[in-house]
């Protein structure tokens, strides 16, 4: 979930249930094959791979690396390393109004596009807090939701099509870029009280008033591949973090840093850096054991944590939060840790990561085998015959700003 962070004054209880109204039609989104050429390959359904021991359905060595916060500015801005917002632990019970207004889909996508590639912030993040990063040691960078949507194919759970673009950093480092047909929605619809509790139930880190969202990339092992991973982080827990402050030094601390920061520039562009992202430092790495996954549900509905488990395992998310509400009235929440959803799933989902890890090899091979250039799309349709097909990609544009990622070519040499 991405919203700005602020403080909006707190509305009154809504009256009853929240008025529904029929969606309106959708405008055409983004063609999924723009700007590919020939189709070069297909990509079939990987057979099953034996996995001997359970504990091979994990991820390993996770290690945090760099974050960033997007700002609400006129031009491209991002905070380093910024922070996700902080867990209030707020007293039941608290209303919120139903959510409104434009909710991101790929935040990096929408303050990216069309003139900047979405995966720049992560790099010009590397480059601001881990300069001497081994980039060589990196089989795989990605985004979580690219790999959410290949486990959904191979398991035969998808509904969608879907494109991943790759291309080659490196000798042997292959980039996945997240598309998507729109990068923003704005429905006139009910769409439940979930951005509006991540709101009430959290405080704006210092430094970090006025963004959109926090973004976090980790390092691990996914089987045998080696993995640099971003996504979205909802909030973090002070009292697994650290923090220690009396009451009331927290509000004091954010409404300082609100004046520090508006009154910040933007660190000047090198000549190493020519990105049209402008750098502002504030803020912290949390540690990864504070990190937590927002979400709501009525006191009725009964949540698919078997459906939720493979978003906060992809991002070794330790902690997810359900708030529980009556018609927008939140009354209690609940805890359920990684490590009980990997307990009660990891099991059965042996089959469909054997799958998903062959299928990660496969891809990273097909890059391979293109060598340096634009590289490839890997698209899925759903009216298809169940394949993924590759094409080539006609152009880098846009792409990764090249003085930002020369740095990586070198250090591979």
């Amino acid at each position: 979930m991405s919203h700005t962070y602020s403080r909006p004054r707190r509305g009154q209880a809504p009256r009853g249930r929240p008025r529904t109204s029929p969606p309106e039609p959708r405008a055409p989104g983004a063609d999924i094959k723009a700007g590919l050429g020939s189709l070069v390959h297909f990509l079939d359904v990987p057979e099953a791979k034996a996995i001997t021991d359970p504990g091979d359905v994990a991820i390993k060595n996770v290690r945090p690396v760099v974050s960033y916060n997007w700002k609400d500015a006129g031009s491209p801005t991002i905070i380093v390393p910024g922070s996700p917002l902080i867990w209030s632990d707020r007293r039941f019970p608290y209303t919120v109004q139903p959510d409104s207004g434009i909710a991101y889909i790929d935040q990096n996508a929408a303050h990216c596009l069309p003139s900047i590639n979405p995966l720049e912030p992560l790099f010009l993040a590397l480059n601001t807090m881990e300069p001497e990063f081994d980039m060589a040691a990196v089989d795989l960078v990605t985004d979580r939701n690219n790999l959410r949507k290949l486990l959904r194919w191979v398991t035969d759970d998808n509904d969608r099509d879907f494109r991943i673009d790759a291309q080659l950093l490196g000798e042997e480092t292959v980039i996945l870029t997240r598309w998507e047909e729109h990068n923003t929605e704005d429905s006139t619809g009910f769409r439940g009280f979930g951005h509006s509790f991540e709101r009430e139930a959290t405080k704006v880190p210092p430094g970090c008033r006025g963004t959109t969202g926090h973004h976090r990339i980790i390092q691990y092992t996914l089987g045998d591949l080696r993995v640099l991973c971003r996504s979205v982080v909802d909030a973090y827990d002070p009292a697994l973090a650290g923090d220690a402050a009396p009451d009331g030094v927290d509000d004091l601390l954010e409404g300082l840093s609100g004046i520090t920061l508006a009154s910040s520039a933007p660190t000047p562009k090198t000549p190493e850096s020519t990105s049209e992202i402008n750098i502002v430092r504030a803020g912290k790495l949390v540690p990864q054991a504070s990190i937590m996954e927002l979400k709501s549900r009525s006191t009725r509905a009964v949540i698919d944590w078997k459906g939720v488990w493979p978003q906060v395992f992809f991002s070794a998310t330790p902690t997810t939060v359900l708030g529980r509400h009556e018609r927008g009235k939140f009354v209690s929440v609940e805890r359920k840790s990684l490590e009980e959803m990997d307990s009660a799933y990891a099991e059965e989902a042996e089959a469909g990561f054997g799958k998903l890890i062959q299928a990660l090899r496969e891809i990273r091979a097909v890059v391979l085998s293109r060598g340096k250039g634009p590289g490839v799309a890997f698209v899925f349709m759903k009216d298809g015959r169940g394949s993924i097909e590759v094409y080539e990609k006609e152009s880098e544009h846009p792409g990764v700003s090249p003085e930002l990622l020369a740095r990586y070519e070198e250090l591979d040499d």
